[in-house]
């Protein structure tokens, strides 16, 4: 698994680029390594959207990619309660059997 992949909001940080880095092809397997991708506050729905990407372009380049995903810090209490929410994404990739027809 390569390094966890943090997601911010702002910045100069495209949605694009994170979506290139996640698909980079390992040349021992010729498949993506597997990302774990992290979020928090305002960056979960960006994150989210990464996700999402990554998926529907892994598909078209011929590979599944499957998601797990945690969501932590949502019954917090207290001053803190805003800043606790934190989200991992884990996106595995596999060949897809794109073979078969009717």
């Amino acid at each position: 698994c390569r390094p966890t992949t943090t997601i911010v909001s702002g910045g100069k940080n495209h949605i694009r680029d994170y979506v290139a880095s996640i698909l980079e092809v390992d040349s021992s397997s010729n498949l993506p390594r597997p990302a774990l991708l992290k979020a928090r506050l305002k960056a979960v729905t960006k994150a989210i959207s990464v996700a999402q990407i990554v998926k529907q372009a892994a598909a078209e380049r011929g590979f599944s990619c499957t998601s797990k995903v945690e969501l932590l810090g949502m019954r917090e209490e207290g001053e803190q309660r805003r800043e606790a929410p934190e989200m991992y994404i884990r996106l595995d990739f596999a060949a897809s059997d794109r073979g078969g027809g009717a």
